[in-house]
C-alpha cells in the first residue's frame, strides 16, 4: 500500500486555515446584518443575519471535522479519518435546512398578520447591507478558489452556502426600499424567496458529498482495467474496486502473472503497475493482489465492481 505525499497530507491544514478566515468574515457579516435588522425591523435581514450565523456555525462544524480529518489512520480507523470533511459538510447541509423551515415559518406568520410590523429604510442601512454584499463577494470567490485548489468538499459546500447569501442581500436591498415606501408584504414574500434558496443550498451540498459518503466509484474501473492489461508481466486484470475523491481516494485490484514467476519478480511487476497507476491517475492508496494467470477474460462490463475470476 502507498504512502500518501506529504502535500495530501497537509491539505486538511490547510483547509483548516481557510474556515478560520472565513469563520472571522462570517461573524462580521452577522453581526452587522443583525444591527440592521433590529435597525429597520426586517424580517428578511435578520432572516439572512440568521443565515450568516449558520455559515459562522457552518465553519464551526467544519473545523471541527477538519481536526479528526487530520488524525492519522489507528487501529479503529485503517483507512483515516478523511470521511469527517465529508460528515462536516453534512452538517453545514442540515444547518441551512433547519434555517430554510424556520425562516418559511416566520415569514408565513408575517404575511398572515398584516401590518403588524413596520420597517423603516435609511440611507445607511443600505449602504451597510450593500457593505456586506461586498464581504460575502470576496468570501465566496476566496473559498471557492481555495476548494479547487486543495481539493476539498468541504470549502466547496461551505462556498455554495455562502454564495447564497449574494443573492439574498441583493433582494433585500431592493425589497427593504419597496417596503419602506408601501409595500411591507414584500418582505415576507422575499423571506421565503431566502428560504427557498437556503433549502436548495442544502440539497446540493448533499448531493455533492453524498457520493464520497457512500463509497461511490472514483476512478472508472475500465480504465484501471485498460491500465493494468498495458504493464509489461500482467497477464490479465480481475477484480477493480475504487472509492474516495481526490487528495483521499484508494483502488484495490488484482493481477494474474505467470505462476513460474518468483515472489520478487511478481512483487516488481505489481510495484512497477501501482507506479503508473499513481502517474496516470493521481495520488492514491493502492492494493495489488498477485494470483497465478488463469485464462484471460475480457474486459469488465461498466460497473464499480469487476471480477474475472469466472
Amino acid at each position: 500500500m502507498t504512502t500518501p505525499p506529504a502535500d495530501v497530507l497537509k491539505r486538511p491544514r490547510e483547509v483548516r486555515r481557510v474556515l478560520w478566515i472565513v469563520l472571522g468574515l462570517n461573524l462580521l457579516v452577522a453581526a452587522v446584518k443583525a444591527l440592521i435588522g433590529f435597525w429597520t425591523g426586517s424580517l428578511g435581514v435578520m432572516g439572512d443575519a440568521l443565515h450568516s450565523t449558520t455559515d459562522g456555525l457552518s465553519n464551526v462544524v467544519g473545523l471541527v471535522g477538519i481536526h479528526f480529518a487530520i488524525s492519522p489512520p489507528d487501529r479503529e480507523h485503517p483507512y483515516g479519518h478523511a470521511k469527517f470533511e465529508t460528515m462536516a459538510g453534512f452538517g453545514i447541509a442540515c444547518f441551512l435546512l433547519i434555517t430554510g423551515f424556520e425562516l418559511t415559518q416566520q415569514a408565513i406568520q408575517r404575511l398572515l398578520s398584516p401590518g403588524t410590523h413596520v420597517i423603516e429604510a435609511g440611507l445607511p442601512a443600505i449602504l451597510l447591507l450593500a457593505s456586506t454584499f461586498l464581504v460575502n463577494l470576496g468570501v465566496t470567490l476566496y473559498e471557492a478558489r481555495e476548494a479547487k485548489r486543495l481539493d476539498s468538499d468541504l470549502l466547496a459546500a461551505d462556498a455554495s452556502h455562502t454564495r447564497s447569501d449574494l443573492l439574498v442581500t441583493l433582494s433585500l436591498v431592493g425589497g427593504i426600499i419597496l417596503a419602506d415606501r408601501g409595500l411591507p408584504w414584500l418582505d415576507p414574500v422575499l423571506t421565503l424567496g431566502i428560504a427557498g434558496v437556503i433549502v436548495l443550498s442544502g440539497l446540493r451540498i448533499i448531493r455533492v458529498n453524498m457520493p464520497t459518503l457512500v463509497d461511490e466509484a472514483f476512478l472508472d474501473p475500465d480504465e484501471i482495467w485498460r491500465a493494468a492489461m498495458t504493464c509489461p508481466g500482467v497477464e490479465d486484470c480481475g477484480t477493480v474496486r475504487t472509492r474516495g475523491r481526490p487528495g483521499w481516494a484508494f483502488t484495490e485490484l488484482t493481477i494474474h502473472v505467470r505462476p513460474d514467476l518468483s515472489v520478487v519478480e511478481a512483487h516488481q511487476i505489481a510495484d512497477h503497475l501501482e507506479k503508473d497507476l499513481i502517474a496516470r491517475f493521481g495520488a492514491m492508496e493502492i492494493v495489488i493482489h498477485v494470483e497465478p494467470t488463469r485464462e484471460k477474460g475480457s474486459p469488465p462490463s461498466v460497473g464499480t465492481l469487476h471480477d474475472h475470476s469466472a
